[in-house]
């Protein structure tokens, strides 16, 4: 099952820059921690505000019913640990689907299924799209 993708706006908001100097300072080489430290933003704020918000569309999708609960549950699991990975390596938000990395667009983590769906490959996967840059969770 794939997680929720981390939407770019929620970090770079929470750091106080905006997306597009976050997607410059990423593709140098930098992590979303390192930005952060920068301005002076501790890194677990920005992954506290990332888990907030997959986490209230995760409940959406649930509401939704684009997912079950037993599915949401599942997904956030993991949720906080998957959110640190992201901010504090270097690379990973250069190379998820729709976020300026990589324009194959994609629900999730490469690697992993989206719910419901087989593989990024999928081209009923009609959420995602390479112009898709505020790519929060999509079901």
């Amino acid at each position: 099952m794939r997680g929720p993708h981390p939407d770019m706006a929620v970090a770079a908001s929470t750091i106080g820059i905006s997306e597009d100097d976050l997607r410059t300072a990423l593709q140098s080489g930098q992590s979303i921690a390192d930005v952060a430290k920068t301005h002076n933003v501790d890194p677990q704020a920005v992954i506290d505000a990332l888990v907030a918000d997959a986490t209230k569309n995760i409940d959406q999708a649930v509401t939704d019913g684009r997912l079950t609960q037993a599915q949401a549950d599942q997904i956030k699991a993991d949720l906080p640990q998957r959110m640190a990975d992201f901010v504090n390596n270097a690379g990973m938000a250069g190379g998820c689907p729709g976020m300026g990395g990589d324009s194959s667009g994609g629900a999730g983590f490469p690697g992993r299924p989206a719910p419901g769906g087989s593989d990024q490959s999928d081209s009923n996967n009609s959420s995602s799209s390479s112009s898709n840059t505020n790519a929060s969770f999509r079901a």
